[in-house]
């Protein structure tokens, strides 16, 4: 922060004008500065400067805390949400955790869209949060969480107030999705919508679902600075959020091979896959999981694209690995939803 007229009683234009010619612009620099040393470059007394110290400390200085505080406050601070699968939440550490960016990987198909309608389907219902659900490929429809709401709901449960805690958007490209993010979190409102708003204070979003973030970015590789910076720019917000918000976030992304690797596939050679984005992106999650499924038994037949046909599945089988984890060892787990 720059010194300035005001800023602190004793910093008078006559001060300001001897700090400037010694160098000394901003509190950083007179903080760091020696008093006795500026007092001789400056011609100011060694009182006065000791006395803007002082009040500089006072008004600006963070307040001290000590590790015991901190910790009281994390604790106090940190939301666990269940995923409603204890083999998931084992290998999450008890579930996801608000100020945390989770990336889901898998390949087209694999159902990582049927496993975020049933997340966020199994926190409305039963754990009582409020969703934003960012849909980029508009497959978030009835047909999908039909099935889902009749496995998690029970018979006689009353879902139309539990769902409209489900917010679903449907962004159509990457500007409307940083748009829509900061209109749901800083509305605009009237003085009606305000009054309605403060009455509904403790209704706060608990969960971010991005599906997916590779459909908004998927011509990255085309060497655009722009839409670079545009990414960049979902990242901060998306970590942002997370943190200011204290709600968790998940993201989609899709995992694919490199050029090098179709080059093995063609010559019959072992290969593996990669998270989509590269390293644009690889900064960005704090836990990245990948998702393969294992089996499924199917009891309805329903037509559609092959990502939403596990929608109506009776099992749901598929295995979870860490790939990356700030705070979680590398491991897997065994999933089975319905």
């Amino acid at each position: 922060m720059r010194l300035r007229p005001g800023l602190i009683p004793a910093l008078t234009e006559d001060v300001l004008f001897k700090l400037k010619s010694a160098g000394v612009i901003n509190m950083l620099t007179f903080m760091e500065r020696d008093p006795e040393d500026m007092a001789q470059e400056t011609g100011i007394s060694y009182k006065d400067l000791q006395s803007i110290r002082q009040l500089i400390f006072a008004q600006h200085a963070a307040i001290p805390m000590t590790g015991t505080e901190m910790l009281d406050k994390a604790a106090k601070s940190t939301v666990i949400i269940s995923t409603g699968n204890s083999n998931l939440d084992l290998l999450l550490g008890g579930g996801l955790m608000n100020g945390e960016v989770v990336e889901i990987c898998g390949v087209e198909g694999v159902g990582k869209t049927t496993f975020c309608a049933y997340l966020a389907i199994h926190s409305v219902l039963k754990l009582g949060f409020h969703v934003l659900y960012v849909d980029s490929a508009t497959n978030v429809s009835f047909r999908r969480i039909g099935p889902i709401i009749e496995k998690i709901a029970g018979e006689d449960e009353d879902l139309e107030e539990p769902l409209a805690r489900l917010k679903v958007v449907q962004p159509c490209d990457h500007l409307s999705l940083l748009q829509t993010l900061h209109n749901y979190f800083h509305p605009v409102q009237s003085e009606e919508g305000k009054q309605r708003n403060d009455s509904k204070k403790d209704e706060k979003c608990k969960l971010i679902i991005l599906d997916s973030v590779y459909a908004y970015f998927s011509n990255l590789h085309s060497n655009s600075t722009q839409e670079l910076a545009y990414l960049n720019q979902l990242a901060c917000s998306l970590k942002q959020l997370a943190v200011e918000q204290e709600l968790a976030v998940i993201v989609v992304n899709r995992a694919i091979k490199s050029e090098e690797e179709e080059e093995k596939l063609n010559q019959g050679s072992f290969f593996t896959l990669k998270p989509a984005l590269g390293n644009y992106w690889a900064h960005v999650p704090n836990t990245r999981l990948f998702m393969e499924k294992t089996r499924v038994k199917q009891s309805l037949s329903v037509p559609g694209p092959s990502d939403t046909a596990d929608t109506t599945s009776s099992t749901f089988n598929f295995k979870v690995t860490v790939w990356k984890s700030s705070r979680l060892k590398i491991d897997e787990a065994s999933v089975k939803i319905f």
